[in-house]
């Protein structure tokens, strides 16, 4: 949701601070946020003692799909397909004139 909004609101911030209307809905995004980015916070320090946790979890998955061992240009490849494979929900493309 922050990444989102994020990216959202990095895009259209000079519309939105323009448009009067816009500013009771951005206090409300700014009121249900800060809560978001306080627990954030809070979270971030579990980050230090958890990432052996995360590293075997990776490590666990890597054989599950051929081990480290597996040459990187069929792992790149794996996933290239398995990208086209999939097509999200949405689909952005940028046009250039």
């Amino acid at each position: 949701m922050l990444t989102f909004l994020q990216a959202l609101i990095d895009a259209s911030l000079l519309c939105l601070l323009q448009h009067q209307p816009s500013h009771h809905i951005l206090q409300k995004i700014l009121l249900r946020l800060e809560s978001e980015l306080t627990y954030t916070e809070q979270i971030e320090e579990l980050r230090g003692p958890l990432e052996p946790f995360a590293k075997a979890a990776k490590a666990a998955s890597e054989v599950g799909r051929g081990g480290p061992q597996m040459d990187w240009r069929k792992r790149r490849r794996e996933a290239h397909e398995q990208t086209a494979l999939t097509v999200g929900l949405y689909r952005l493309e940028e046009l250039v004139l």
